[in-house]
C-alpha cells in the first residue's frame, strides 16, 4: 500500500475530526503519520515522512481532486477513474476547449485517478 493510499484511507475513517473544508489540526497529522507508517511496508513509500509532509500531501490531494472533478462533471466528457477522460477523435475539440480553461486536467486525457471516488466521498 502506498503512503498516498494509506493517507486517504486514514483521512476517510477520521473525517469527523476535520474542521471546516476538511482541514485538520496538528494532532491529526501526528496520528496520520503513525498510521501510515504502521500499514505501509518498508520501502513501499520511501523515507518516513513528518506530520507536516502528510499535511502537505493532503493539500495536494485535495487540489488534484478539484482538477479531476472538473473533468468528471463536464457534461461533454465521460470520465472514468480507470481511463480518465478517454478522449476520442470525436471529442478532441471539446477536450481542447476544456484544456484552455483548465490546463491542469491535461494529464487525465487517457489516464484515470484511482482515488477519485474515495476523495469524492470525503470532500
Amino acid at each position: 500500500e502506498t503512503d498516498e493510499t494509506a493517507l486517504i484511507v486514514h483521512t476517510s475513517t477520521h473525517q469527523v475530526k476535520a474542521k471546516d473544508r476538511m482541514n485538520f489540526d496538528r494532532t491529526f497529522w501526528v496520528t496520520a503519520a503513525e498510521a501510515v507508517a504502521s500499514v505501509c511496508t518498508e520501502g513501499s513509500y520511501g523515507a518516513e515522512k513528518s506530520p507536516e509532509a502528510y499535511s502537505t500531501m493532503w493539500s495536494c490531494l485535495r487540489k488534484l481532486y478539484q482538477v479531476v472533478n472538473k473533468i468528471a462533471h463536464s457534461s461533454s466528457i465521460a470520465y472514468s477513474p480507470m481511463h480518465g477522460a478517454n478522449i476520442s477523435n470525436e471529442s478532441e475539440t471539446i477536450w481542447a476547449d476544456i484544456i484552455k480553461n483548465f490546463p491542469k486536467v491535461k494529464a487525465f486525457r487517457l489516464k484515470g485517478w484511482p482515488h477519485y471516488d474515495t476523495m469524492h466521498n470525503i470532500l
